[in-house]
């Protein structure tokens, strides 16, 4: 464990602007941080959101950097670049196959995201904003060619399914060590998913990846884990992502594969974070009902589970 490591008791924890969706796409960054505080996070990890005039994503456009200096704070991690580049207005409301998931057409939630450009612009701004430590979660390059822009400080994110990417755990170091990536993100729900050969490159079993996560973390290039129970988009019928949120919200470890492997990073491998949290608002609403989605003001639950899902992965 290194000395910085050794000093914090518990691990450090971020929070997915998304999981405040619809309602990250019209509020302020002022309203983020207060949400984000409002969760017990350290911090947050942001997203482009919202389109024309209205939400984060034009907000950071249009405030200088000393301004947003001031409304993040200490409360901005990173970024993660979300956005899908086909999705337009026509693409979408014409329901036209996605090229990142041939099988389905392109999601109008993609309606809720900043567009390619304006997520680039504002996370390049956001980086001056943190004086050039920003890191951004990227994904792999989609049939050869990286789609989704150039950044600073990037992090790769483990994601076989969508991209095919069959790499493993030693060869995605090698990438890191050759330069492409400054370290490697571990989506906990992804890094488990196969590639259209049906290839599972970190591992089928347990222990298969929890090695993967040793191998990351050995060779000192594991950066972020992204905490994700519950997923709803994209499941993989091998994946017990809703025992896995079910298994968070009641505190329990030993009854989830999620549970289990996060107990893994922060006893065995000593690994203190950022970790992630991901959690799509939709999974909650079939454990609180719609209620969940109601924003803070109107007593919504939302925000009951981002709290005791921080709390969880503190106590892992």
């Amino acid at each position: 464990m290194r000395p910085q490591e050794q000093e914090r008791r518990t691990p450090e924890l971020w929070v997915h602007t998304a999981n405040f969706l619809p309602w990250t796409t019209v509020v302020s960054n002022e309203t983020l941080v207060k949400w984000t505080e409002s969760t017990g996070a350290d911090k947050m990890e942001w997203i482009a959101a919202g389109k024309g005039p209205v939400g984060p994503a034009y907000d950071v456009l249009v405030k200088p950097v000393a301004a947003l200096q001031k409304i993040f704070g200490e409360r901005l991690g990173g970024g993660h670049v979300i956005f899908n580049p086909y999705a337009t207005v026509w693409s979408m409301l014409g329901r036209r196959p996605d090229p990142l998931r041939p099988k389905r057409p392109i999601a109008l939630y993609n309606m809720l995201l900043a567009s390619k450009d304006i997520s680039e612009a504002a996370i390049h701004k956001l980086n001056e904003v943190n004086k050039g430590n920003f890191p951004v979660v990227v994904y792999p390059p989609f049939k050869g060619r990286n789609i989704f822009g150039q950044y600073e400080n990037m992090r790769y994110q483990t994601h076989p399914a969508v991209f095919n990417d069959n790499r493993d755990a030693g060869k995605i170091t090698q990438a890191v060590k050759n330069g492409d990536y400054s370290g490697v993100c571990v989506d906990l729900y992804h890094f488990q998913e196969a590639t259209d050969k049906n290839v599972r490159p970190f591992g089928v079993i347990e222990d298969e990846l929890k090695r993967t996560l040793e191998t990351f973390r050995e060779e000192g290039v594991l950066k972020e884990i992204h905490v994700q129970p519950g997923r709803r988009e994209g499941l993989d019928k091998r994946i017990g992502s809703d025992n896995d949120l079910r298994a968070m919200l009641k505190g329990s470890y030993r009854n989830s594969r999620l549970g289990r492997l996060l107990t893994f990073l922060v006893r065995d491998l000593g690994f203190m974070g950022p970790y992630t949290l991901e959690i799509d608002p939709r999974s909650l609403a079939k454990i609180y009902g719609k209620g969940v989605y109601y924003p803070p003001s109107l007593g919504g639950s939302m925000f009951e589970a981002q709290r005791t899902a921080v709390d969880y992965v503190r106590r892992a």
